[in-house]
């Protein structure tokens, strides 16, 4: 039987899939300057993306097992927090990739793979509140 929350899972699982082909597209459409150029800031950038996420969750972890908080109220701050935290982080790489001047196609590929992820989370995070 399909209900809200399999739609949920359904929602977050053609978001990943969404996701990974726009970025596959995306990156067959960066020349190998590019591609060094991008390289170049990625892993830092995504070592404080990681940190953030890990700070988020383990935030929500140590709430829901140390404090007196309703669930539900407590999911939804950690949801509304992952929301803010793929918005910025959509911000920051379109700030990014204009600035070591990435041609428009692989910014165009890139934001819908951005914006896919983001509205599966949101989606997976509404149907489950």
């Amino acid at each position: 039987m399909f209900n809200m929350q399999t739609s949920g899972y359904v929602a977050l699982f053609i978001a990943v899939v969404a996701s990974r082909l726009f970025t596959d597209k995306a990156n067959k459409l960066l020349s190998a300057e590019e591609k060094i150029r991008l390289k170049e800031g990625g892993l830092k950038n995504l070592g404080y993306a990681l940190i953030i996420l890990l700070v988020l969750v383990g935030t929500f972890y140590a709430v829901l097992k140390n404090v007196e908080i309703d669930r539900r109220t407590l999911i939804s701050g950690y949801f509304a927090g992952l929301l803010v935290f793929l918005f910025a982080r959509i911000i920051f790489n379109q700030k990014r990739m204009v600035k070591i001047e990435l041609n428009k196609d692989y910014q165009r590929f890139t934001n819908f793979a951005q914006i896919a992820s983001f509205l599966g989370v949101a989606w997976f995070g509404y149907v489950f509140l």
